[in-house]
């Protein structure tokens, strides 16, 4: 429990400690657009499954960068699904995940969040 929050009603309150977040590239390969039916199958995949190991999950859109030693920087769209969990016992199965979209997508890496530290999955 967060000691700030002091508030009667939200300490009353059920409350997932922990966050897990897998990006979705718009890319395969690094710099080769990967089709939107692509991407719906993959970002389907991963919200799915972190919605059965943690009952629900949210997707947002945003853009994301990052230096490719092959291609150099790369702007895309990304697609991030992240799920709430009170614990983190299915550690195994969110790098599973992660490394399933880096294999889908061809890419150098996947990018994995667990309570905001920045996993590279490659």
């Amino acid at each position: 429990m967060n000691p700030q929050i002091t508030h009667a009603k939200l300490i009353d309150t059920f409350v997932l400690t922990h966050s897990v977040s897998i990006y979705v590239p718009s890319t395969k390969d690094a710099n080769k657009t990967a089709t939107q039916e692509e991407i719906n199958a993959i970002v389907n995949h991963v919200a799915s499954e972190l919605s059965t190991i943690n009952g629900g999950a949210t997707i947002t859109t945003g853009q994301g960068c990052w230096m490719s030693d092959t291609h150099g920087l790369i702007i895309e769209n990304v697609t991030i699904i992240t799920s709430a969990c009170l614990n983190l016992d299915k550690q195994e199965s969110f790098y599973d995940l992660a490394l399933w979209v880096k294999n889908e997508m061809s890419q150098e890496a996947a990018t994995l969040i667990i309570d905001s530290e920045y996993y590279f999955v490659s």
